[in-house]
């Protein structure tokens, strides 16, 4: 664009009758109007007088002139005027610096001319090549940088690339029939405006970012590829618009399943539990939605969101306990505050900066929908009586510590929907708010929808974390989260720990703190090594789970830093870095079997005797039990896996042969337990 140059002149002029600062011997310094009957001398007068003044130029390629900011209105040189406006030329855009003349014949007949040096921070893209980084590409040479207004001059093609490729621009235009493309992983940083002039084009492909600084409006439209990729076409993915007005109808035209979450219904029920609405039609800037088989390429093309945007969210009034909705799930108090928004920008923005800025009224942590599982004949936890339904631990959980999944880095894509919950101490209706601070240049924009690369967010806090996985046997897992970080506690935070998934899941492994279940634990630093995590789980049906390291970082990729999952049912300490700890589980909630720890200083020998001799096990055709200070009342004999094998009660003896226990030469672990209450474990090998 052709950016207008105002120029003005100030005319001064003594006169009596108007405002004055007195200079007095003895009166010194006084401002105000001279009243009638008083003499003062040494009076300095000070005034301005507007004048219509007529403007000629002379010298140099001349620019032209009008009457008003916009340039619409020609200026007819010589005619009386107080300000015009002059718009540079084509030729004067391409020069370092460009000066002309301005004379002004003053309304009492006096002349005043003044030499205008204008320098010039534009860069017209004029290249025969197509790369943004080639400086002999762009007039004057050199390539942008954040203070050079871009011009894409038109029958000219600009590519941003390679992937990485950091380009800027104060603010950037493409003319009528100029292309602006961008690459893959590539970023746009523009400190104003866009402006694509009506035949213009501007290409971003998948996962480029376009980040703005100010709080301006963009004009024209630009394109934007995003990709989705499922594994069936029952896969939902959860979408926003980064353009305004975009038809949801239009993201994958080929799927007519498309949903918005309704924080709030009307129920005959104790609360007014939120529920999936049918949708269509022009996407609110803000908000999610999800599309049914949505996998491959959408492109969203529109007016580019930018700077200070509110997205309205609701929530209920219930706050009373868990009850019986209208599936075998029950109804929560949370269920009527949950809301479905998204990313409402071209490039990716930061869960931790969204969070704090939302930190009033959402609780600490958002969900990402990952459709890790296919459909299964579960209960649903969004009530709806289904044969087959999607499992909630697909929901990726983040907060200040990080993410239940190892690789998200806690950057929300462009285009990405996700889950935030109301708290009750906000008021019913409230704002998300999002603002350009939340976009940078040094957010990556391919983690959408699935997950991907380092955990290298937010190093500005110190964190070292274990990411725990609960294998079931048909391979589903679940995910959990236990950190150490500057400003965490050991008690219930709401920057650094985010609930388990509680009575929505029959499956699921979880950290307690004060009897609630959190799939991200935060802890306090620094690190005490014999530090103790209690772990739950909740079992769907009997089999063969396995507990395993996901990833660490920090203190503990040092592989010197022990970590250890304790069986307290088995009375083993299993040195997890080694290898997963496999077990038999079975159906139900068990909060007192599983502990994360740091040292085993405290493990059972793995000799025959214990170390005060006073309980030994010998084997041979047989296995023989002895006490030699207390009774033992029952023996309960396991494998290693967790499954009981035989159990003998109402002992009563110091002495006792483990009858029809089939030797294998395996190990086995016997939970004892004396008459005087004392549980001792032994693991022997028969």
């Amino acid at each position: 664009i052709l950016l207008p140059i105002r120029i003005t002149w100030t005319y001064y002029i003594n006169q009596t009758n108007i405002r004055v600062r007195l200079l007095h011997r003895s009166l010194g310094s006084v401002s105000g109007w001279l009243p009638d009957g008083v003499a003062v001398d040494d009076i300095r007068i000070f005034g301005e007088v507007p004048l219509n003044t007529a403007f000629n130029w002379t010298g140099g390629s001349l620019p032209d002139a009008f009457q008003d900011f916009a340039c619409t209105i020609p200026y007819v040189s010589g005619t009386p005027i107080v300000t015009v406006y002059v718009r540079p030329t084509l030729a004067q855009l391409a020069s370092g610096s460009y000066t002309f003349n301005a004379t002004a014949l003053l309304s009492n007949g006096c002349t005043a001319s003044q030499p205008i040096t204008i320098t010039n921070k534009s860069k017209l893209y004029v290249g025969a090549g197509s790369d943004w980084n080639t400086a002999a590409n762009w007039n004057p040479v050199g390539v942008p940088t954040a203070n050079d207004c871009v011009v894409i001059t038109d029958g000219r093609t600009a590519l941003i690339n390679p992937a990485g490729y950091q380009a800027f621009a104060k603010n950037t235009t493409v003319k009528g029939s100029g292309i602006l493309n961008m690459n893959p992983n590539t970023f746009l940083t523009n400190t104003e405006w866009v402006n694509v002039v009506a035949g213009g084009v501007f290409n971003m492909e998948n996962s480029a970012s376009l980040i703005q600084i100010n709080n301006v409006a963009n004009t024209g439209v630009i394109s934007m590829k995003r990709n989705a990729v499922t594994d069936s076409a029952l896969d939902y993915v959860y979408w926003s618009t980064p353009v305004a007005g975009f038809s949801l109808n239009n993201v994958t035209p080929s799927s007519t399943i498309r949903y918005r979450w309704e924080p709030t219904v009307a129920r005959a029920y104790p609360s007014n539990f939120g529920n999936w609405i049918a949708a269509s039609g022009a996407m609110t800037t803000g908000r999610g939605y999800i599309i049914r088989g949505s996998s491959g390429i959408s492109t969203f093309t529109g007016n580019p969101n930018n700077g200070n945007i509110t997205t309205p969210i609701t929530r209920g009034t219930y706050t009373g306990a868990n009850y019986a909705g209208p599936t075998a799930t029950p109804v929560t108090l949370n269920d009527d505050n949950l809301n479905l928004i998204g990313n409402p920008y071209p490039s990716a923005i930061s869960a931790d900066a969204f969070l704090a800025a939302n930190s009033t009224n959402l609780a600490q942590w958002v969900k990402i929908w990952t459709h890790g599982l296919d459909p299964a004949a579960i209960v649903s936890p969004f009530y709806q009586n289904f044969q087959l339904n999607y499992n909630i631990n697909d929901y990726l959980q983040y907060n200040a510590l990080g993410g239940t999944q190892f690789g998200y880095d806690g950057r929300i894509g462009a285009g990405q929907g996700f889950f935030v919950l109301m708290t009750d101490a906000a008021t019913t209706s409230e704002n998300a708010v999002f603002n350009n601070s939340m976009r940078s240049n040094t957010h990556r924009n391919d983690q959408f929808y699935r997950t991907s690369g380092e955990n290298n967010h937010n190093l500005s806090i110190e964190k070292h974390r274990i990411w725990l996985n609960l294998i079931a046997p048909n391979s589903s897992n679940s995910d959990v989260l236990v950190g150490y970080a500057t400003e965490a506690t050991n008690d219930i935070d709401d920057k650094f720990d985010a609930p388990s998934q509680d009575v929505k899941t029959d499956f699921e492994m979880y950290s307690i703190v004060d009897n609630k279940g959190f799939q991200i634990q935060g802890r306090s630093l620094p690190f005490d090594e014999n530090d103790r995590v209690q772990l739950g789980v909740k079992i769907p049906q009997n089999g063969i789970y396995t507990i395993a390291i996901n990833a660490v970082d920090g203190i503990f990729s040092n592989t010197t830093q022990n970590i250890y999952l304790e069986d307290v049912q088995l009375g083993v300490i299993h040195d997890i870095r080694t290898a997963p700890y496999l077990f038999t589980g079975t159906v139900g909630k068990d909060e007192s079997r599983f502990v994360l720890r740091y040292t085993n200083n405290n493990v059972l020998s793995q000799e025959t005797f214990d170390t005060e001799n006073s309980l030994r096990v010998v084997t041979n055709e047989n296995a023989t039990v002895y006490s030699t200070v207390e009774k033992m009342n029952s023996i309960e004999v396991y494998d290693l896996l967790g499954k009981k094998i035989k159990s003998y009660s109402n002992i009563d003896a110091n002495e006792f042969k483990l009858y029809n226990l089939t030797k294998n030469n395996a190990a086995i672990v016997l939970k004892i337990k004396l008459n005087n209450g004392t549980m001792i474990s032994k693991k022997v090998i028969f």
